[in-house]
């Protein structure tokens, strides 16, 4: 048998929501800001929400789905985002979005060679 959580304690979905938030907000490159403002909270609150701090109502969950062009059943583990990559996966290429041309080579050089080690 199964142990219910505390209803008022965060629990692993709130956890799973909030990343898939983050998830969603990195892959759009959209930042904390932008999603707070057009909620109407603050950022300091997508944090809370993307570290499965705080909870996520209903309405507000289908407010940050609408914003974030994606449907409800997917932040609960249901269909794939169109691109369902791991979130430190698209913090990363985020990151390496902003290096110059000649660092993203040089990284992509690192990559390739790294790659055929291993293989």
């Amino acid at each position: 048998m199964q142990v219910a959580e505390h209803p008022k304690r965060v629990g692993s979905i709130d956890l799973r929501i909030g990343e898939r938030i983050k998830q969603a907000r990195l892959v759009q490159d959209k930042s904390q800001e932008w999603l707070a403002g057009r909620l109407g909270v603050s950022f300091q609150q997508i944090q809370k929400y993307e570290k499965g701090a705080n909870r996520v109502s209903a309405g507000r969950l289908m407010l940050i789905a609408e914003e974030l062009k994606c449907s409800l059943s997917w932040f609960f583990g249901g269909e794939p985002f169109p691109n369902d990559i791991p979130t430190v996966d698209v913090v990363l290429a985020s990151k390496l979005a902003k290096l110059p041309p000649k660092h993203r080579a040089a990284i992509e050089n690192l990559v390739d060679v790294l790659g055929a080690e291993v293989q």
